[in-house]
């Protein structure tokens, strides 16, 4: 079995993986998000190293990319996720914080944190559900808390019909 090793860092966009860096911007020019470095309030970069897959995961996933750069860009009304690998192409996703619901993940792994993110993501607004695997350090957890944070503001609490259930 092949090992998993992850680094989160938090970062600038100027300073993200210049292959995630120009899918971002290309991402908001297409979508008339205004510029992406007065948006963005929080950035992070997760670079993940795979090794030892052998021939079982070649055959299973392709040819997996054994470098995968992920970045996370958090502004006041989106969450935006970039993936570059060493074999792939740059894939960009965004996700309006007010269709969204995100949580930390817990995982097998206690070298990986994460966020699992449900809702309606990308331009077509497709219903999904998927996880986002983050490093262990600091900076992994304070991006995870300040995305929760951020949906829960873009979201508030829908007042329930029965005001007894509101306590």
């Amino acid at each position: 079995m092949g090992s998993i090793e992850r680094t989160t860092r938090t970062s600038s966009i100027r300073q993200l993986n210049p292959k995630l860096q120009k899918g971002l911007q290309d991402y908001f020019q297409a979508n008339n998000l205004g510029a992406l470095d007065s948006q963005a309030l929080l950035v992070c970069e997760t670079v993940t190293e795979r090794a030892g897959f052998g021939r079982l995961a070649a055959w299973l996933d392709g040819s997996p990319d054994s470098t995968e750069v992920l970045g996370l860009v958090l502004t006041p009304q989106y969450l935006l996720w970039a993936r570059a690998g060493d074999r792939t192409d740059t894939v960009v996703v965004g996700a309006d914080l007010k269709q969204i619901r995100v949580r930390k993940y817990a995982s097998r792994f206690p070298q990986e944190a994460g966020l699992e993110i449900s809702g309606f993501v990308g331009p077509n607004a497709d219903r999904v559900r998927g996880k986002l695997a983050l490093g262990p350090e600091e900076a992994a957890q304070q991006f995870i808390d300040e995305v929760i944070r951020a949906v829960k503001q873009a979201k508030p609490p829908r007042k329930s019909i029965f005001p007894w259930l509101n306590k």
